[in-house]
């Protein structure tokens, strides 16, 4: 609601953290304790894996991005004025605090039902959620939604939050930028 209602500075800067927060309790109450990498190290096979999905994402957010015929500079940057550091923080931190509420929890928290259920309603509540920013316009609805599917896909095909958050990171410098 306090998103909804402004986008004084102080309110968009506590929003991702309260969504984070909720995606981390709602994570942990329903899946326990998110697993460790072991020994610190990440073997060679997942280190590819990952960079794959990374690639795959990547690559495929700037293929929707083409395909929608407008996609429009982040609203929320001519209603508040940030300096760069403050945008970079930010696009940074929204993008840590909604892949994991919507793909940390949302996404796998629905995956229990079935995969694309979790792949499907995660995308469908993350383009509802991104109204309040972009509005109705088709060709911008089109690419939340195409970016949900596909943050949620790589999220669940790799096994990794890290994953759709760097994707989900790449993305806001490339619609910052």
């Amino acid at each position: 609601m306090l998103y909804l209602s402004t986008f004084d500075l102080a309110v968009i800067l506590l929003f991702p953290v309260v969504l984070l927060t909720a995606g981390l309790l709602m994570q942990y109450y329903n899946f326990g304790k998110p697993s460790e990498v072991k020994n610190g190290y990440i073997d060679r096979q997942s280190a590819k894996s990952i960079g794959y999905y990374i690639l795959l994402g990547s690559a495929s957010l700037l293929v929707i991005g083409l395909v929608a015929p407008q996609i429009e500079i982040i609203p929320f940057l001519a209603n508040v004025e940030l300096n760069t550091t403050q945008a970079t923080l930010y696009s940074i931190l929204i993008a840590v605090a909604e892949e994991q509420f919507f793909r940390g929890f949302l996404a796998n928290y629905l995956a229990k039902q079935s995969m694309l259920l979790g792949i499907f309603g995660s995308a469908a509540i993350f383009t509802v959620f991104h109204l309040a920013v972009y509005g109705t316009v088709a060709s911008t609805m089109f690419y939340v939604m195409a970016s949900g599917l596909l943050l949620a896909y790589v999220g669940i095909r790799s096994g990794r939050l890290s994953v759709p958050m760097i994707v989900h990171i790449i993305n806001n410098f490339g619609a910052w930028l």
